[in-house]
């Protein structure tokens, strides 16, 4: 049975249990204490939490709990709010929550359930085994969502344990980098995912300014660097600002490359933006 944790005020997460427990198993929480360990302990299926509780901080969770947490990453969530305003609908989309609008129709909130569920089926499709990041596919999928809507930059981060080496890296590498990366990007609520080449690709919603995407850059470098003192690594970064130069995702994937490249041709461990 589908296991669904409602995040919310306990008058209303009272309500929304009442509606799903004749055909789901539902568990509550009334604030977002400890709320990382609950769901690790619980291993929900689904997320459905408050956007405008004082005690729930809807955007933490969901960038810094869900997205960040390997085993909870890609959980299927969404965002209840009695006021969509384009802050809370902006934040979800970012994180790829939906919004359900609050007082709920019967009927609509558990079709709307039964949709976050039929995400699970998928999910393991999506995500790739090592990383526990989502694969390209899933990722671009999301990047496209945004593109007309946000501006943003994207990036490629290519980390080598050999210079301009054409194989893939290992596990650890790959792994740890990973998690490098995800800590580093979850500071500008950035999607990120990984190609089959075991290269990084994301998006930084609402930033296109080239200084701060450089100095981003070099931070993310020095961390990946910091981390592999024993295994001498090599690190390259493209960006892509979404602008007049990118009509589509497509364009703005191919200047990306572009930049990518540029990195290797000036070195390792560097970052450039086209």
């Amino acid at each position: 049975m589908l296991k669904i944790l409602i995040v919310d005020e306990k008058e209303n997460a009272d309500i929304a249990a009442a509606i799903l427990k004749t055909q789901y198993e539902v568990i509550t929480a009334f604030d977002d204490k400890g709320l990382k360990e609950r769901m690790l302990a619980e291993k929900p299926d689904v997320l459905m939490i408050s956007g405008d509780s004082d005690g729930i901080n809807f955007k933490m969770v969901l960038s810094d709990i869900v997205r960040r947490t390997p085993e909870l990453s890609g959980i299927p969530s969404a965002v209840i709010t009695s006021s969509p305003t384009q802050s809370v609908v902006s934040a979800a989309s970012i994180t790829g929550a939906e919004v359900i609008t609050r007082p709920y129709d019967f009927f609509e909130f558990r079709d709307k359930a039964e949709h976050l569920g039929e995400k699970l089926k998928p999910l393991k499709d999506r995500l790739d085994g090592m990383t526990k990041l989502h694969k390209r596919e899933y990722v671009e999928d999301r990047i496209q969502e945004l593109f007309d809507k946000k501006s943003g930059t994207l990036f490629i981060i290519d980390v080598s344990k050999f210079r301009f080496a054409s194989q893939p890296v290992n596990e650890e590498i790959s792994v740890k980098a990973a998690e490098i990366v995800s800590e580093e990007a979850g500071l500008f609520n950035a999607i990120l995912g990984i190609q089959k080449d075991r290269k990084l690709i994301g998006y930084l919603p609402n930033i296109t300014a080239r200084p701060i995407c450089q100095s981003w850059g070099k931070q993310v470098i020095n961390k990946i660097l910091e981390n592999f003192t024993e295994q001498k690594v090599y690190v390259c970064i493209g960006y892509a600002c979404n602008d007049e130069k990118s009509p589509t995702y497509e364009d703005l994937y191919q200047l990306c490359d572009r930049a990518l490249n540029l990195s290797r041709e000036r070195g390792s461990n560097m970052a450039s933006y086209y």
